[in-house]
């Protein structure tokens, strides 16, 4: 029960982590293959750019946030601008609007920061 209660509290505060230091943007392109890479671009693992977090996106619509040793499971849906989180064990989900820029994620968070995680 204390894990339990310690991996919701991680989630709680990761969550909390993601809406106040998270980022923004779109992505653009209107060739074929930049809609492709706009659909596969999330996939992948990211890490925060400074290090100790890392979301794993997989192509089957599930992934992760570790933090240190924790991990967050969570299923995910992607239109190429936005990606909307639902962590295990939530009722809701999170949409956060993302670019990407060569080999960096960029997300933005509800008070319009970037926050840039860097693909692994």
């Amino acid at each position: 029960m204390k894990k339990f209660l310690r991996v919701i509290a991680v989630v709680m505060a990761m969550s909390l982590l993601v809406l106040t230091f998270g980022a923004c943007g779109s992505s653009g392109g209107s060739d074929t293959s930049s809609k492709a890479e706009e659909k596969t671009g999330i996939i992948g693992s990211w890490e925060y750019e400074t290090g100790g977090y890392t979301y794993t996106f997989n192509d089957d619509g599930t992934g992760s946030y570790a933090v240190g040793e924790n991990k967050m499971e969570f299923t995910y849906k992607d239109n190429g601008k936005a990606v909307e989180i639902l962590y295990t064990g939530n009722t809701d989900a999170s949409t956060y609007e993302y670019k990407i820029d060569g080999d960096m994620l960029i997300i933005k968070d509800s008070l319009g920061n970037d926050v840039k995680y860097k693909k692994k």
